[in-house]
């Protein structure tokens, strides 16, 4: 179907449905931008030096006029790939456009950009959720529409584990199972992890586990009462372990067989260690990755009229036949998707069942 222009040039409703999927990155409570900011590529592989972070090798002194030492490189090589494509189309059906007629210009309009940011918090949906399998599993598994492949990204091993006592066994040891995990982590990394990513149901385990109360209340005994925030929160610190950061979310996701299912952000039986987040609106402001975001091949086309510098990212238009029945509908279509570069600087550690 060819492009309509009547209502809003591809340009400009390319431009809105960015701003809406930036404004749902930096200010949405579900979003995982911080940790994974997104970045623009001009193709549709990213090339990256992987094993970036971790322990970096001390310089060496030398005497004066001596030569200067030869560092070894830490990073395990490059890593290289192909960017996926994803995309949503949403019809406006016949009668949508009877109804509409009296006012079509304005009433349309209205309705394509409304379905344009829809769009846009689609695809940002999606890439969201793929941040987060990445941050806990560093990998990626892509199935359904004619797809069926993964992404392995090389974490260690024994970063990811079940404790032996689950958090539900109120012999269990939380604080000690966390001081474990947060030392593994500090042996590859350098220093200890500032982030405990989780979910509401893990924290909430382990602020009521009897030893937990016990500990943060006092050496009284008194586990009759669930310890304050305030007091599980001085405990984690005095191990030098930070707060749990909970991130809600629920996706609804097409199955292959056509049908729905609803899906986690990130696991609710777990927690992530990880550093410091970056800034969700600045790429490469962390050294654990980024989601990137290649060139289409409709935003190359000179019909769909959007600047050479602005190809790279979501790019959307309306489309409009001229058969019967009419048919007009919105599409907006990315080439995106998240990479680590130092895929052990998260560690994930089951919790509960």
């Amino acid at each position: 179907m060819p492009i309509n222009r009547d209502y809003v040039d591809p340009a400009e409703l390319t431009s809105q449905v960015r701003t809406a999927l930036a404004d749902l990155e930096i200010n949405s409570p579900t979003s995982l931008a911080r940790f994974l900011p997104s970045e623009t590529l001009d193709d549709i592989e990213y090339d990256v030096e992987a094993g970036q972070g971790g322990l970096i090798e001390a310089a060496m002194y030398r005497a004066y006029d001596a030569g200067l030492a030869i560092g070894r490189d830490e990073t395990l090589g490059r890593a290289r790939g192909r960017i996926p494509s994803l995309g949503q189309k949403l019809p406006i059906m016949e009668e949508a456009r009877l109804r509409l007629r009296k006012d079509e210009n304005q009433s349309l309009t209205s309705n394509i950009e409304r379905k344009g940011r829809r769009i846009a918090y689609a695809i940002a949906t999606q890439v969201n959720l793929k941040r987060g399998e990445l941050l806990a599993d560093a990998e990626l598994k892509f199935e359904g529409n004619n797809q069926d492949f993964n992404v392995d990204f090389g974490r260690r091993a024994d970063f990811d584990y079940v404790l032996t006592k689950l958090w539900s066994d109120p012999t269990a040891d939380p604080i000690e199972d966390l001081v474990i995990a947060a030392g593994l982590w500090e042996d590859e990394n350098g220093e200890r992890p500032t982030t405990f990513l989780t979910s509401q149901a893990v924290k909430t385990a382990f602020y009521r586990h009897p030893n937990i109360t016990k500990m943060a209340v006092g050496g009284t005994g008194n586990t009759n009462r669930i310890a304050a925030p305030t007091e599980v929160d001085a405990l984690l610190s005095l191990y030098q372990l930070p707060p749990f950061t909970v991130v809600p979310g629920k996706v609804k996701v097409r199955k292959e067989d056509g049908t729905n299912e609803i899906r986690f952000l990130i696991p609710q039986n777990a927690i992530i260690m990880l550093g410091e987040g970056g800034d969700a609106s600045v790429a490469e402001s962390t050294s654990l990755g980024a989601t990137y975001w290649g060139v289409t091949i409709e935003a190359t086309k000179s019909d769909w009229g959007i600047e050479e510098s602005e190809w790279a990212g979501i790019v959307t238009a309306v489309f409009d036949n001229d058969k019967v029945p009419a048919f007009m509908s919105v599409e907006g279509v990315a080439i995106a998707m998240p990479v680590l570069t130092n895929p052990n600087g998260t560690l994930k550690v089951q919790v509960l069942a």
